[in-house]
């Protein structure tokens, strides 16, 4: 009996060592409604990419939405002994999500520091296993680097790659819904062509925050003229 104990113990710290392949996942990356200031629940508009302008400085910023699903995938056998006797009932685990790694990788680099983010954060899944919410892309250190190193005329390929993690309630194994990327152009237009900035609708959005269905953040006055995507 001690054996078979010690054995389930030793089972359960590997698999806890690393996240495990599960249902988990993140479908899609959402757009953003800017008049409500909520993720567009609408499953068949994705957000495929976007831009930032980092001109407007303070501290540069884009929210997207991402769409979980994969929760209530998750079925387990009862595990008992050879006597019958249950130890721990058949779909004892639910997935509870707390952690959010956002990676970064820029082309061309042009010296950026661009650290990996690991951040605490709880995703409660409905009943169906499933979350539609806001996520930030560009973490603190990340939106520091951007503001301080972009200059005007640098036009650069940023990849975000977003996983969020966590654990399995029953045996407390590690989970993850596995990455999925949304790339970025990063510039920064030039003052002197964009001096007067039209703030998004809603005042949700950072200023540069641009998308396909957001495109008025740039020039009051000079919409379209250069140096305003």
């Amino acid at each position: 009996m001690k054996r078979i104990l010690t054995l389930m113990v030793v089972i359960t710290w590997a698999t806890g060592c690393a996240p495990q392949p599960t249902p988990l996942r993140i479908d899609r990356f959402a757009p953003m409604d800017e008049a409500t200031c909520t993720v567009t629940d609408d499953e068949t508009l994705i957000a495929t990419a976007g831009t930032l302008d980092v001109a407007p400085g303070n501290t540069p910023s884009f929210i997207v939405g991402i769409s979980i699903s994969g929760g209530a995938d998750f079925v387990t056998p009862a595990v008992t002994l050879n006597g019958g006797q249950v130890l721990e009932p058949e779909n004892r685990n639910r997935p509870i999500l707390n952690q959010v790694v956002t990676s970064y990788v820029a082309k061309p680099a042009s010296g950026l520091k661009l650290p990996t983010s690991v951040t605490s954060r709880s995703f409660p899944l409905t009943e169906d296993g499933k979350l539609l919410t806001a996520i930030e892309l560009i973490s603190p250190d990340v939106a520091t680097e951007l503001a301080d190193v972009v200059q005007p005329g640098d036009d650069i390929e940023l990849t975000v790659t977003v996983e969020i993690r966590g654990y399995l309630s029953g045996n407390r194994a590690a989970v993850t819904t596995g990455p999925l990327a949304f790339p970025l152009r990063v510039i920064k237009t030039d003052p002197s062509t964009c001096t007067v900035r039209q703030p998004a609708a809603g005042q949700c959005l950072y200023p540069g925050q641009l998308s396909a269905t957001n495109r008025s953040v740039c020039c009051e006055e000079l919409l379209g003229a250069s140096g305003c995507p």
